[in-house]
């Protein structure tokens, strides 16, 4: 029975996969940036603070997808304090810019809150990042994780 090791099942965490990721990473912004400028659309009645957990997540998966693209294409040289600090930037810029954009339509309202939700998905989803990639270059072989 051939094993194969756990990134080979899994499309979007190999280095080869960087394209999809890219393309992903590109399709949540500009679905972030459509959001801004459309009328609220999620009820906050049933889960309260539902917009900041949705903030939480999305900014958190942008993080995480800018993160494993500069890794994958090498353009900081596989530094991870360069592309943890270079993606945290981007994704708070991004974030504000998101609030800042609100502020011109008359459906929404930017909140300072929103943007902390947006901070702290980064941070939280890039911390995991840092875990993920030190796990990787252990290798799964290595800790028994081969998948058969």
């Amino acid at each position: 029975m051939q094993t194969k090791n756990f990134t080979e099942h899994n499309l979007l965490f190999t280095d080869r996969s960087w394209k999809l990721r890219f393309i992903l990473l590109i399709a949540i912004i500009a679905a972030v940036v459509f959001e801004s400028t459309c009328a609220p659309t999620i009820d906050n009645s049933l889960i309260p603070n539902l917009d900041k957990m949705i903030h939480f997540g999305v900014f958190g998966v942008i993080a995480w997808l800018l993160a494993s693209v500069l890794d994958a294409k090498l353009w900081f040289k596989r530094s991870s304090f360069k592309i943890v600090v270079f993606s945290f930037v981007f994704v708070v810029l991004l974030g504000v810019s998101d609030e800042y954009l609100q502020s011109f339509t008359s459906t929404r309202h930017a909140e300072l809150n929103d943007a902390l939700a947006d901070l702290a998905g980064a941070f939280v989803m890039l911390v995991i990042w840092i875990f993920y990639k030190k796990d990787k270059a252990v290798g799964y072989e290595n800790k028994g994780g081969v998948i058969s």
